[in-house]
């Protein structure tokens, strides 16, 4: 990604900066820590639970526009505060949104994955979890990946919980 100056008001940071979960969800405070520990993954940004509103189209531009000169396509992808712990996993609740090509898809992007915090079925999954009210949901904007493989990996029984069987 090349030299861009970020909004100083601290609703967009750099994947590679340090991101608390409490504000810009655990997905994109997991993906920081893997950065900084060396694990290669594509560049992007965080923005903030409450920049993905109204204050994201004001300052988010400029530095959404760095990324999207590149010949890969982006993906927006959801981090919601909370959103996979012990007490439930959000996995495959949220919107992404892949493939795009350019700068003015990014912003109806943004808002169509918030929006998604905001479905009946989320709020149906989260009322059913005991997690009341609409997530605090931020958004990730990274230059999408095109693999030729792909997994998931259980750390724990996904019925039973259990940690002795992966």
């Amino acid at each position: 990604m090349s030299k861009v100056t970020f909004p100083t008001s601290g609703m967009i940071r750099r994947l590679s900066e340090e991101i608390p979960a409490e504000l810009f969800g655990g997905k994109a405070a997991t993906l920081s820590k893997l950065i900084r520990s060396g694990v290669p993954v594509p560049e992007g940004i965080a923005i903030h639970y409450a920049g993905v509103g109204w204050a994201v189209e004001a300052e988010a531009v400029s530095a959404i526009r760095t990324i999207v000169r590149c010949t890969t396509p982006l993906v927006v992808r959801s981090s919601a505060v909370g959103e996979d712990g012990a007490q439930a996993s959000h996995a495959g609740q949220y919107k992404s949104v892949l493939n795009l090509y350019e700068d003015r898809e990014v912003l109806p992007a943004i808002y169509s994955v918030q929006r998604s915090g905001r479905s009946k079925r989320v709020l149906n999954y989260r009322e059913s979890q005991g997690l009341l009210g609409v997530a605090r949901l931020g958004c990730i904007i990274q230059r999408m990946i095109i693999p030729s493989l792909a997994a998931v990996i259980f750390t724990r029984h996904p019925i039973t919980g259990d940690n002795e069987v992966i």
